[in-house]
């Protein structure tokens, strides 16, 4: 189970810089995932859908680390013959996990919850980032391929990497960047014509490459998206993991 929860999960969570990723068992034994940034703009939580899984938590240091080793040693070709052994500590907290394929071997060290526990600074970001994350309900706003291709393309043209959300009526639901009231660069993408609710803020502002390469990651079956006045919630329910991720508003 670990090692299909580890391969979907790096769909997601190698298109973002992630420290201290926690990997822990639900009450319903299922593996978790969850991590946040550094800069607390983005945040994951992966969950397998088989249950079964009892290992007691850990925290990687890195997942650029872990996605290295997946793409080593896990090929499309070799990745059934892929096989993964903890090692433990005294107390029976992993400690290690032994990555082999063929005659490949490497032992990937981890952080363990009994080191952890004993050094303040380094719980407090293990405990911050051992999260679960709600999804929506109902359904999700719409948003193709095509809108997250012009926000990424408007976002080079204007030279922003931060773009705002905003309701008219006589244009409805649109993403702009720069300032509307002055005569800088600036540039705006209709995302949706229908009448909108949501009360959005002029000092919240979305960074770019967290929603497109989040997007991209979980776009597809199961995937729905949500857009709140200071956050952006996508999740994705598939085959193997069921994914959820939010990106926060900047206030600034």
């Amino acid at each position: 189970m670990l090692k299909k929860t580890l391969l979907d999960a790096d769909k997601l969570l190698s298109k973002i810089d992630l420290k201290t990723v926690v990997v822990y068992s639900s009450q319903n034994n299922n593996c978790c995932i969850s991590c946040h940034t550094d800069d607390d703009l983005a945040y994951v939580f992966v969950k397998s859908n088989e249950d079964g899984y009892t290992e007691k938590e850990f925290s990687l240091r890195s997942w650029n680390s872990m996605h290295s080793i997946l793409g080593s040693f896990c090929n499309p070709e070799t990745v059934d013959n892929l096989k993964l052994k903890f090692g433990y500590d005294s107390e029976t907290y992993p400690n290690t996990i032994e990555f082999k394929n063929g005659r490949l071997k490497l032992t990937h060290f981890l952080q363990n919850y009994s080191l952890l526990r004993n050094q303040q600074e380094l719980l407090a970001d293990y405990t911050k980032k051992k999260l679960a994350l709600n999804q929506f309900s109902g359904d999700g706003d719409y948003i193709d391929d095509g809108v997250v291709k012009d926000i990424s393309r408007m976002s080079g043209l204007v030279n922003e990497k931060l773009f705002r959300i905003n309701y008219k009526e006589s244009i409805g639901t649109y993403v702009y960047f720069g300032d509307e009231n002055q005569s800088a660069d600036n540039g705006s993408i209709v995302i949706d014509e229908n009448e909108s609710s949501v009360l959005y803020k002029n000092d919240v502002y979305f960074p770019v490459d967290y929603f497109v390469n989040i997007y991209k990651a979980m776009s597809g079956d199961g995937f729905k998206m949500k857009i709140y006045a200071d956050k952006i919630i996508m999740i994705n329910n598939g085959d193997v993991t069921s994914k959820v991720a939010i990106i926060r508003g900047k206030h600034q």
